[in-house]
C-alpha cells in the first residue's frame, strides 16, 4: 500500500499520463494469468480483446529474496526450467518468469522493476547483476541500506 501511494505521488509530480493498477492481472504467453503487484497503465492504450489498459511499467514487490514454490504448469515449462538453471530456484527466477510471461503475452513488452525491502544476501547479488544484464528492460531497487533516493532510481527506468 505504501509503495503504491509513493508511486502514485511520483506519477502526479512527474505529470505522467499513467494510472496505478494494483494487482494487475494479465494473460501471459502460456495462456495463464499472472499478476503484477503494481502497474503503471496507460488509459489511452487499451487491449481491445481484454478490455483493459496496457501495462507501461510493472512493479513486483518482494520482502526478501529466497525460496519459492512453483506451480505445476510452471515447473514443466522449458522457459521456466532455463531460468531456474541460470538463476536458481528462487523467487527472483519465479518473479522474472511471471513478468516475462505477461510481456510475451497480449500486453507485449513493458519496463519492469522488482522492489526488494530486505538486505540482499551475497549469494543473490550475482543473480541480480546477471538478470539485469540479460534483461535490460528489468530493474531492481533494493531499499535496505540504499542511499540513492528512490525518486532518482524510478527516473532511470525506461518507460
Amino acid at each position: 500500500m505504501l509503495v503504491s501511494m509513493y508511486l502514485n505521488h511520483y506519477l502526479i509530480e512527474k505529470d505522467l499520463p499513467f494510472k496505478i493498477e494494483n494487482n494487475a492481472k494479465r494473460i501471459g504467453a502460456n495462456g495463464r494469468e499472472n499478476e503484477v503487484d503494481i502497474a503503471f497503465v496507460d488509459p489511452r492504450n487499451w487491449d481491445e480483446c481484454l478490455k483493459q489498459p496496457k501495462i507501461v511499467t510493472g512493479f513486483s514487490i518482494k520482502n526478501e529474496i529466497g525460496g519459492t514454490s512453483w506451480k505445476e504448469h510452471e515447473k514443466i515449462s522449458e522457459y521456466c526450467q532455463s531460468l531456474k538453471k541460470k538463476y536458481g530456484s528462487n523467487n527472483l527466477a519465479q518473479d522474472l518468469f511471471r513478468l516475462e510471461n505477461i510481456k510475451r503475452g497480449s500486453n507485449r513488452s513493458f519496463t519492469s522493476c522488482t522492489i526488494i525491502f530486505e538486505k540482499v544476501k551475497p549469494n543473490y547479488k550475482s543473480y541480480l547483476q546477471t538478470i539485469r544484464r540479460d534483461y535490460p528492460n528489468h530493474y531492481y531497487i533494493v531499499l535496505y541500506d540504499n542511499n540513492i533516493p528512490i525518486w532518482e532510481q524510478l527516473s532511470e527506468l525506461r518507460a
